[in-house]
C-alpha cells in the first residue's frame, strides 16, 4: 500500500524481444531496466534474434549475431541497483539457433568478463535429444533456412565439457515443459523462456509470484523413534500461502503495463 515507492512484490518476469531489430533489441533492454528498478528479475530468449553474418539492411551489412547482444543485456542487469544487490537475468536460446556454439563458449571458456551478471541456458528439444542418442546430424537452423548441419554429439559434448567446466549452460528441457505446462491449455500463452531461478515457463510480461515453506517446520518429534510429519498442518498453512501469494496478483501494480495485464 505504499504509493510513494515502486517495488514490485513478485518475484521475476519474462521479456520477449519483439522484434529482429535494434528497437526490438533496446526496447528489450529499457523494459529490463524497468524491471529491474522496481526489484524484479527478467527471463530474456535472445532465439528471435538472427545468427551473425546474416544480411542486415543498414552500414553494417551484416548482422553480429545474436550473442553478441547478451553482453549488452547483462550489463544492464550489472548497472540497475536493488538496495545493495544486482538483478537477476537469465539468457536462453534453442539449441538449433545457429550462434548455439557461440552461446556455449560465452562463459565456458577462460574469459570471465563476459556475461558476468546472467545465467544462460539452452532450450532442448525432443529431437535433440534423440539425434545425441540415435548419433545423428542436427540442423542448426533459424528463419526457415538450414545454417550449417553438425553431429548432435559433438554439441552434447561441447554443452557437457562447458558445463562441468564453469557449471553453465543450465539446460531447459523444453518439450517436457511444453507438453505437461497447466497454462499451455490457453491460447494465448506462448512461453519463451523461464524466470531467472528456472521454476516456471513464462510468456512476454508474466511473472513468478513465489513464496517458500520450511518442511523442517513440520517435523514433530525430530531424530527420536516418535518422529512424524504434521501434515495437518502443512495443509493449513498452504491454503494461508496461496491467498496470500493470490492477493499479490490481484492488487499489486507491476513495473510496466503489458506486465500488468499479462497477469
Amino acid at each position: 500500500g505504499n504509493h510513494f515507492v515502486n517495488v514490485t512484490l513478485k518475484n521475476c518476469y519474462v521479456i520477449g524481444i519483439q522484434e529482429d531489430s535494434i528497437k526490438g533489441i533496446f526496447d528489450c533492454g529499457h523494459q529490463m531496466a524497468e524491471t529491474y528498478k522496481s526489484g524484479g528479475g527478467v527471463g530474456v530468449d535472445i532465439s528471435p534474434l538472427r545468427p551473425k553474418n546474416s544480411p542486415v539492411k543498414n552500414a553494417a551489412r551484416v548482422s553480429s549475431g545474436a550473442v553478441n547482444f547478451m553482453d549488452f543485456y547483462s550489463n544492464i542487469t550489472g548497472m540497475i541497483g536493488q538496495q545493495g544487490r544486482i538483478g537477476a537475468l537469465l539468457l536462453s536460446i534453442d539449441v538449433d539457433h545457429p550462434d548455439v556454439i557461440d552461446f556455449i563458449n560465452i562463459k565456458g571458456g577462460d574469459n570471465l568478463d563476459k556475461v558476468r551478471y546472467a545465467n544462460v541456458s539452452l532450450k532442448i528439444t525432443d529431437k535433440f535429444m534423440q539425434a545425441v542418442v540415435d548419433d545423428l546430424p542436427h540442423e542448426l537452423k533459424w528463419g526457415g533456412n538450414v545454417y550449417e548441419t553438425i553431429k548432435a554429439r559433438d554439441l552434447w559434448q561441447l554443452i557437457m565439457d562447458k558445463a562441468w567446466k564453469r557449471a553453465e549452460p543450465g539446460l531447459l528441457f523444453w518439450d517436457p515443459t511444453l507438453r505437461t505446462y497447466p497454462a499451455a491449455q490457453y491460447a494465448q500463452f506462448v512461453p519463451l523462456c523461464t524466470n531467472p531461478c528456472g521454476e516456471l515457463a513464462l510468456s512476454h510480461g508474466d511473472s513468478c509470484d513465489l513464496g517458500s515453506i520450511n518442511f523442517g517446520k513440520y517435523v514433530r518429534n525430530a531424530w527420536t523413534k516418535d518422529c512424524a510429519f504434521d501434515y495437518k498442518s502443512l495443509c493449513e498453512d498452504v491454503k494461508v500461502a496461496v491467498r496470500f501469494l493470490d492477493n499479490i496478483i490481484s492488487l499489486e501494480k507491476s513495473p510496466l503495463d503489458f506486465q500488468q495485464w499479462a497477469n
